[in-house]
């Protein structure tokens, strides 16, 4: 229920309440848990040899995509769009999971999948064939870890 407007349909603006905007909310984040650099393309703005994470640590970001150990010729897209960002975890051999509000499984994409995003929306590894030119730098990238 909105209070504000003493409506039940109505959604209210919570960054008047917060100072928060709505997108911020559901950011997401990298785990980095192998003992390789990792590369990623942010969601949003360019990026460079320097959007890394380190061996065993982490990093608050949305991101697009990442390249790991695991291949130097694949990239894995991740799912997401705003509002909604998933936290990203990277294993020991480069393997790539992720999650939505805390939960790991993958199959509960699906569920926001149907929800939320387009039907044709595909994730995980890819090609640069597979995807526009705007993914060149992480494909360079993938080449040097």
């Amino acid at each position: 229920m909105d209070f504000w407007r003493n409506e039940w349909n109505a959604v209210a603006d919570t960054s008047e309440v917060t100072g928060i905007d709505d997108v911020e909310l559901f950011s997401g984040s990298i785990i980095n848990n192998s003992n390789h650099i990792v590369y990623y393309k942010p969601e949003k703005g360019s990026y460079d040899e320097n959007n890394r994470i380190a061996p065993l640590s982490s990093k608050k970001v949305n991101v697009d995509g990442i390249a790991t150990c695991l291949h130097t010729d694949k990239v894995f897209k991740v799912p997401g769009q705003p509002p909604y960002h998933p936290d990203v975890k990277v294993d020991k051999s480069g393997q790539v999971s992720f999650r939505f509000f805390n939960k790991w499984p993958a199959d509960l994409y699906s569920y926001y999948r149907q929800k939320v995003f387009d039907e044709k929306y595909e994730y995980g590894w890819m090609t640069l064939d597979e995807l526009d030119d705007s993914w060149k730098t992480l494909f360079d990238l993938a080449k040097e870890i």
